[in-house]
């Protein structure tokens, strides 16, 4: 006979942090059939299959990762590596508009080279690697559902995506320059997407997802499908994901693409208008359909002139939702860094003659043989011409890109794109970084090195010009020495516009891009980070509960009764992160960046060890997660009262509307746009007083 238990699992005497937001206490959880059965403050009766005694550590929900592009990884590593032995225990792909689902066979090539544009992902391992077992999208989620991970996986519907299988070829047509008026959309075409969108959602996708961002690019150059969708297409999908249920409407925005133009001083005043138009739209989807918005907010380093924007968007959160409209910003948990060393290819020498053919002399199967690299490198007459190149290249003329970013688009498929698809210019690499030499600093975990360690700073105090600094730097520790350029968020050397964005009512962390960027930036290790920032009770509570609720997945994120046995067991002691390494290990030796977290003794998904001490168990209790419906009840448009209450909202955003044009009209662009961002500015200085 087999002993009745009344648990699998209880873990004893740990420090549990629920994701309520509340002070941790000393307790026990018991775990049955995947979901916690008990939370208790003393001692739980009763027996158990198994025993974790845990006393002194911290007892957490796992991380919810809300913004991930995993979604090729996922179809060939079903541990979903390095994020789900990093505490994650759900993530969410299908961000930023882009995605593989729906896809006919025919458009495959097309779907690749736009994830390799927008997000990095080296086209070699995305051609090689991927499985394609499902042309719609709930084709997509019932392969998904085949398929067991490390941990669980949801999705959403990418715009991109969405528009090639209606449209084919003309995907993005209408996001050439000129693009709104000479290809515009007819009403039958956006009632064929909006179907395809209201589809995907009730077949379980959790929400839909546009990029809006003059960043981000095919490989050809041209604008991704969607970018430039006028308010018909926009609300007409907004509908779709009601009608379909309900979910998030996620967008990576700039809040100033009106067309594919350069961002200049002749349309500045338009691009404000459209600022408003775009904040209209979102706020007829949120309150009108009671579909979520969130959007991505960050601020580029080198933006100094906007360098406190983000709060313009933080008060307009506040002021929208106070009308209504449920609206979010996805942020950084940290200053995102782009990352580089000899072995990658996204530091500024890669682009100087001299260095480009050792680079080729050196590589073998995509990889670079260090030593044979960095024999050459160390001798004299090399560094000088090296350095020469590179200087020249960065007092170039090459376009320096849109915020300031911009990388070298490549033909070679092992290696990830470029950044965003943004700029192709020789120089372009070169110029961003060492001309933006203020904001490199050699890798700190703590990500928040001082101004007087940057590039600019050392290169001063020895009088030695920045490229030479910069290449002695990469020489050390025998060429491993991995430095990075703080580009988002840390204009002031700190990391006080990081927490100022986190700790908003309205945010929620995300934006790592996890699974994306490879060749730049990784950011698998920022939710632990975040365990080294803010306290763990507020860590918890906005990596788990926060972003949970947040996409609709009120089945997890805290400890609960109830709730899904999805666990940390964290040593706090131990809790760090490990500078980021170089590895070839994707599909045909492709590369990408890596960091792995310590200090995460135990995590469960359901209730099942996924890792222990930092090592896999080879179990996988990950599932897909589908969207259960969390729309409840009618929408106002679908009522005659409804309609009649959101008219007087369409009144007094109109007025808001009118009102930012004729300013902008009579003072001037620039002038409304700085009293706007000092107005903002005294306004924070005098709520901290």
């Amino acid at each position: 006979q087999i002993a009745m238990v009344d648990y699998d699992l209880i873990l004893r005497g740990g420090k549990i942090v629920d994701g309520y937001g509340g002070q941790p206490y000393t307790g026990d959880v018991g775990v049955k059939d995947g979901v916690i059965a008990a939370v208790s403050s003393g001692r739980l009766a009763g027996s158990a299959l198994e025993e974790m005694h845990v006393s002194g550590k911290v007892v957490a929900p796992g991380w919810v990762d809300v913004h991930t592009h995993l979604d090729a990884q996922i179809t060939w590593d079903p541990t979903v590596s390095p994020v789900a032995g990093n505490g994650v225990t759900t993530v969410v792909m299908g961000n930023c508009g882009v995605g593989f689902a729906p896809c006919r066979k025919e458009h495959q090539r097309f779907l690749m080279e736009l994830m390799q544009g927008v997000e990095d992902i080296p086209l070699g391992a995305l051609d090689e690697g991927m499985v394609w077992d499902w042309e719609t999208f709930p084709e997509f989620l019932d392969a998904l559902e085949r398929r067991q991970f490390a941990c669980d996986v949801a999705a959403m519907v990418g715009h991109g995506p969405v528009r090639t299988a209606v449209l084919g070829d003309r995907a993005n047509w209408a996001d050439k320059p000129g693009g709104p008026v000479k290809a515009a959309l007819t009403d039958s075409e956006i009632s064929e997407i909006a179907e395809v969108v209201r589809e995907a959602i009730a077949a379980g996708a959790v929400g839909f997802s546009t990029s809006r961002t003059i960043l981000h690019r095919d490989k050809s150059g041209t604008l991704v499908p969607g970018t430039l969708a006028d308010q018909r297409e926009l609300l007409a999908i907004g509908q779709a994901v009601a009608d379909g249920g309900g979910g998030l409407f996620e967008l990576a925005t700039d809040m100033s693409t009106f067309d594919d133009e350069p961002h200049t001083p002749e349309n500045h005043e338009r691009r404000i208008l459209h600022f408003a138009q775009e904040w209209g739209w979102m706020q007829k989807i949120a309150k009108g359909f009671q579909v979520p918005v969130c959007l991505c907010l960050a601020v580029p380093s080198s933006d100094e002139r906007r360098k406190n924007g983000f709060r313009t968007v933080l008060q307009n959160l506040e002021v929208a939702n106070a009308q209504g409209c449920e609206m979010y910003a996805q942020v950084f948990t940290r200053p995102q860094a782009l990352l580089f060393c000899w072995r990658s290819q996204s530091h500024p020498f890669m682009e100087a003659p001299t260095f480009r053919q050792l680079w080729e002399t050196c590589r073998s199967s995509g990889a670079v043989d260090l030593p044979a690299l960095m024999a050459q490198l160390l001798k004299p007459e090399v560094r000088n011409a090296i350095c020469g190149e590179a200087t020249t290249l960065a007092e170039g003329d090459a376009d320096a890109g849109a915020f300031g970013l911009s990388l070298p688009s490549t033909k070679d498929e092992d290696s990830p794109g470029n950044m965003n698809g943004s700029v192709g210019d020789p120089g372009a690499l070169t110029k961003m970084i060492l001309g933006n030499a203020k904001y490199v600093f050699k890798w700190r975990e703590d990500y928040c090195p001082s101004e007087a360690s940057s590039l600019a700073a050392v290169a001063a105090a020895t009088g030695a010009p920045v490229a030479e600094v910069l290449f002695d730097w990469l020489c050390e520790d025998a060429g491993t020495r991995v430095v990075n350029l703080m580009m988002m968020n840390y204009h002031k050397y700190s990391i006080a516009d990081t927490l100022e964005m986190l700790e908003h009512p309205y945010t929620v962390p995300g934006i790592g891009d996890t699974g994306a960027h490879l060749g730049f930036v990784t950011e698998g290790g920022a939710h632990t980070s975040l365990l080294k920032i803010v306290a763990v009770e507020k860590a918890v509570k906005m990596h788990a509960a926060d972003a949970a609720a947040l996409v609709g997945m009120n089945d997890r994120g805290v400890l609960s009764v109830g709730k899904r046995a999805d666990i940390n067991v964290i040593d706090l002691d131990k809790v760090s992160v490990a500078c980021p390494e170089y590895t070839h290990d994707l599909p045909r030796g492709s590369a990408r960046w890596v960091q792995k977290a310590f200090g995460y003794h135990c995590t469960l998904v359901k209730g099942v060890a996924t890792f222990r001490n930092g090592e896999g168990t080879g179990n996988l209790p990950g599932r897909l997660v589908r969207n259960k419906g969390r729309r409840k009840g009618e929408y106002p448009y679908a009522t005659a009262v409804g309609r009649a209450k959101m008219g007087f909202s369409h009144m007094v955003w109109g007025a808001q509307q009118a009102a930012v044009a004729a300013l902008a009209r009579v003072a001037g662009p620039e002038r409304l746009e700085n009293f706007g961002l000092w107005m903002v500015d005294r306004g924070t200085r005098t709520a901290k007083l």
